[in-house]
Parts: structure tokens; sequence; C-alpha cells
């Protein structure tokens, strides 16, 4: 009669203890209603079945479960509103979008250009209250230049890979990221960042084993006035001189 409310989890790898839980909740229960409705039935028989009944009923379902992954991670990065560019970082089977490790393929910016980071990650178990975030800090050498731990993601419906059972968390860096900084000097830097999940009293990372996750990008100088002034000015100078050939060329034919 309550087998309707015993539904098979829609992930066995991880709900292979939720389901022994609902077993032995189901069986109790059975147990509690045979009391009651095949024995003599007496006050403390109600009251040993409505007490256990109440407390199977309360114990947590899949959707209530506790937080128990982040991952499957992406930085969302916007080079001077270029647009979103997406680096995938611990997502192992996906092989078609650009790893964020090394140079980010030779990301460059001039100073005063911004640089904006949002990010893209899952979560299991699916429920209410989660909250999820990415955190960077920026490094130019040794020195540390700017730092934010808690970029919020937006809850952006169900991931659609691997299999539809987990959450997924997204900030687009174009429409709503964080600029890292736009007034740094020439050089090259190295942009650190992490994942984290809350609900309730559970906290988890999506870190790297504690190390974050690494990458560097350059910023260039902005040319100096003269500099560009010199390709114009060769340019003029060239024209000129062939302008001056022609100008005698055609006098000498005149003659």
């Amino acid at each position: 009669m309550l087998d309707h409310i015993f539904m098979r989890c829609p992930n066995n790898e991880r709900c292979d203890k939720n389901m022994a839980s609902r077993k032995n909740v189901f069986m109790t229960i059975r147990f509690c209603v045979s009391t009651v409705f095949h024995k003599t039935v007496n006050m403390k028989s109600y009251l040993c079945s409505g007490l256990i009944i109440g407390a199977c009923l309360a114990a947590p379902t899949a959707s209530q479960a506790t937080l128990s992954f982040v991952g499957r991670g992406y930085v969302i990065l916007d080079a001077n509103g270029g647009g979103n560019s997406y680096y995938n970082v611990d997502n192992s089977s996906d092989h078609s979008t650009a790893s964020y490790s090394s140079t980010l393929g030779g990301l460059t910016i001039q100073q005063g250009q911004s640089l904006y980071i949002g990010g893209n990650v899952q979560t299991y178990q699916p429920g209410t209250g989660t909250t999820t975030w990415i955190g960077y800090k920026l490094y130019k050498g040794a020195t540390l230049i700017s730092e934010n731990d808690n970029i919020s993601l937006s809850y952006n419906g169900a991931a659609p890979y691997p299999n539809g059972n987990n959450d997924d968390w997204e900030k687009l860096a174009s429409a709503s990221g964080v600029n890292v900084d736009n007034s740094l000097s020439s050089g090259t830097y190295t942009l650190q960042v992490w994942f984290g999940a809350n609900n309730g009293g559970t906290t988890i990372y999506d870190s790297n084993n504690n190390n974050n996750y690494s990458a560097t990008f350059d910023v260039t100088a902005v040319p100096e006035p003269v500099t560009l002034a010199l390709p114009i000015f060769g340019g003029l100078m060239v024209t000129a001189g062939l302008a001056r050939r022609f100008v005698f060329r055609t006098a000498e034919q005149a003659v």
C-alpha cells in the first residue's frame, strides 16, 4: 500500500545508503500497521505506530539528503568586453572546451583593459537551501594583487550532463562577472580559482586538493603616442618620395 512512497532512487551510485534506509522505514511502518489492525487494538499499539510512523516519514528523502558533491566546474572569462570564454577546470569528460591551465591559449590584455570572471559548477544532491560560489586570488609573482573568495553563482536548473541528477550553477562573466582589476601594470599574472558549496551545516570545496586551479595571462603596456605615430610618419615619407619621383619623370618626358 505504501510502495509508491519508496520509488527507485535516480542515481544508484550515490543513493545506496538512502535506499537501504527507505527499505528499513518501509518494513517498520508495515510492522506497526500490522500491529494496529491485525492484533488487539489498544492505546499502546496506537502510540507505538503513531510515534514510529511519524519519525519514519520525517526521515530525509533523496532530495533532502546531505550535500555531497561540487565539481565539473568551468571558469568563465571576458577579456575587455570580448564575450564569455569557458575554461574547463576539472570536467575530465569534456574534451572540447579549453582547459583552465598554462597560459589560457595566450590570453593577453592591455593596461587599463578589463578582465571579468564568472563561473559554472554542479552540485549533488539537488534540494533547497544550497548556495555556491567561485573564489579567486590574483598574483604577480609572489605578490597578491587582488582577491574575492565569494562570487555567488545563480541556480541554472538541472545539469543536463552527465545524467540530469545534479544541479547546475552559473554566473556569466560578461553579464554580471567581477573585474579582477583594470589597473594592472605590464607583466605576467597568475589567476588562482576554486569553487565552494554550502547547504545547512555542510560546506564542501572543489579546490584541486587545496592547491587551487591556476593559469596565467599577460598584460602588455599601452604603446606611447610617438610609437604609434612612427608607422604613420614612415608611410607619409614613402608616399612623398614616390610622388616626387613621379613629378621628376613627368618633367623629363615633357622636355
